[in-house]
């Protein structure tokens, strides 16, 4: 891989809108401190974004709060889902890997913590989510897009069925 210079938090943001492929290159070796922090500042944004569009609600905060924890509880647990996927798909993948899959779904998550408010721009932001998905993954794990479409559908369809169940 070509080493490829630090970007700042903004440009990483702009840079997974606008040019995915560059800025997975350039996020996909960086150390889990820098992966953090952009996770804080994106957590920072939605939470200010959700206590700005419910000032009505402002007395409920704890619901408000109570959502944005349970989205980072569940950033972690699709990780580890899409990572359980990834690992029957592609042999030799292991789990000090995780790590990897888990920065693959933080900077996919900068279209919902930037559009994910907006009703329209929300389903576009989705759909930019899973291209996101599946590009950090086939990048990172080598892997066909076809495959990567698979590991990222499959844990959203097990999610369906057993809601039915």
């Amino acid at each position: 891989m070509i080493p490829v210079t630090q970007k700042t938090i903004l440009q990483k943001i702009i840079g997974m809108i606008t040019s995915p492929t560059k800025t997975f290159q350039s996020i996909l070796t960086e150390s889990l401190n820098d992966t953090l922090l952009f996770l804080a500042v994106l957590l920072i944004i939605q939470l200010v974004t959700s206590v700005l569009l419910n000032l009505e609600y402002l007395a409920e905060f704890y619901q408000i709060f109570g959502n944005w924890i349970v989205g980072i509880i569940m950033m972690f647990v699709m990780s580890g889902l899409f990572h359980v996927f990834t690992m029957i798909n592609k042999k030799g993948t292991n789990l000090e890997d995780y790590f990897s899959t888990l920065r693959i779904v933080i900077y996919a998550n900068v279209v919902f913590a930037l559009f994910g408010w907006i009703p329209f721009i929300a389903l576009i932001a989705t759909l930019w989510f899973i291209y996101l998905l599946v590009k950090g993954l086939s990048m990172n794990y080598q892997i066909s897009k076809k495959k990567a479409l698979l590991i990222v559908l499959l844990p959203y369809l097990i999610f369906v069925i057993l809601s039915f169940i």
